[in-house]
């Protein structure tokens, strides 16, 4: 009997131990003191005390935002004592939060997860909680600019979200709403590069013989496919056509909302992976860019084309620099040459047969 009774004073000890070591942080120590609580008490015992210590512990340890400690606890468990209520903690471990949209009661309001092969989009279910991580968020109304936005989902948090409400009418053809996730001003860029017909029209419509001539890419009389993008154009004529058409060069934020709607995750305008499928970039292959509205398996969140690869982009300058960006990489790069992160660089006269040029308006 005493021995019985001194095994039981031990295991206890031993549960105690174990409880206090995991509010410690010393998850070593906890299995420890539950491995000689279990050859004392028995499995039972000891199971029953650890679901016991698992509510009230991580309730603890989940409001001082311990959760590495706490994911390091729940993988301590066997399969077989992973019941439902282990389940239930674990995926609150994961972490949950809510997303509001405000929105016209037209709107349609579709999520999707930018690791999702093809980009599919869900509708959203307010009521439902969302996992943490970064979504696009796509409103679409009758009257309304159709917007795609990035919102990161936060723990225990309700994320807001304010639908952009620019009249459908207010969008230039060919272009598409580009809105920055840190409040600055929405663009309209265009959704393909600018094509050899678009550029034709615009010197056609110049009175001036003189700056028609001046405007004139490098190439230009052999540029005859009017679907293919210009080419050969310096970052002075491509200025002076933005400033005379009434649009503007992209700068760099643009560009990257442009290409990826701010998501961290976006190597390329598709995802974090190369494919050649998605892009024209291929110097085995290719002596020429693609028609400006091909690859669209490729578009960026935006829908916007060929945001890598075809044409490399010319951005503009900061401010107090005389080199000129050139973004995205282009038809005759390697695979490793081409990524919204790609940036060459020339001297505000140069004409290069693999630049292009794509322009924004506010």
């Amino acid at each position: 009997v005493v021995a019985d009774q001194r095994a039981e004073d031990l295991g206890r000890e031993a549960l105690e131990e174990a409880r206090a070591s995991i509010l410690a942080l010393q998850l070593e120590s906890a299995q420890q003191a539950y491995g000689r609580a279990r050859a004392l008490l028995g499995d039972h015992r000891v199971d029953r005390a650890r679901r016991e210590h698992l509510r009230g512990t991580f309730e603890q340890l989940y409001s001082e935002r311990q959760f590495e400690v706490l994911g390091s606890y729940l993988d301590g468990w066997r399969p077989a004592e992973r019941d439902v209520e282990w389940q239930e903690l674990a995926e609150r471990l994961a972490g949950r939060g809510q997303l509001a949209v405000a929105a016209p009661d037209s709107a349609t309001v579709e999520l999707c997860r930018p690791g999702e092969e093809g980009r599919e989009w869900v509708s959203w279910q307010p009521e439902l909680p969302l996992p943490l991580e970064e979504l696009l968020v796509r409103v679409s109304t009758p009257e309304f600019a159709t917007s795609v936005q990035r919102v990161v989902i936060e723990r225990d948090a309700e994320t807001s979200l304010d639908a952009p409400l620019i009249p459908v009418d207010r969008l230039p053809p060919g272009s598409e709403l580009v809105c920055d996730p840190d409040g600055g001003m929405p663009t309209f860029v265009d959704r393909t590069e600018m094509s050899c017909g678009s550029y034709r029209e615009f010197l056609e419509s110049l009175t001036d013989p003189a700056l028609r001539r001046e405007l004139e890419p490098a190439g230009w009389s052999e540029q005859l496919d009017d679907d293919l993008p210009v080419r050969g154009v310096s970052f002075v004529q491509a200025r002076t056509v933005a400033a005379i058409s009434g649009r503007h060069l992209l700068n760099e934020r643009e560009y990257q909302l442009a290409a990826t709607a701010g998501l961290s995750t976006l190597v390329y305008p598709w995802g974090a992976d190369f494919d050649l499928n998605k892009v024209s970039a291929d110097p085995s292959r290719l002596d020429a860019p693609l028609p400006v509205s091909s690859k669209a398996s490729g578009a960026s969140p935006h829908g916007i084309l060929h945001m890598v690869g075809n044409v490399a982009e010319i951005l503009s300058p900061r401010v107090g620099t005389w080199r000129i960006p050139v973004a995205g990489g282009h038809y005759n790069s390697l695979a490793s040459e081409v990524g919204c992160a790609r940036r060459d660089w020339l001297n505000y006269l140069a004409q290069k047969t693999w630049v292009g040029v794509r322009f924004g308006r506010f």
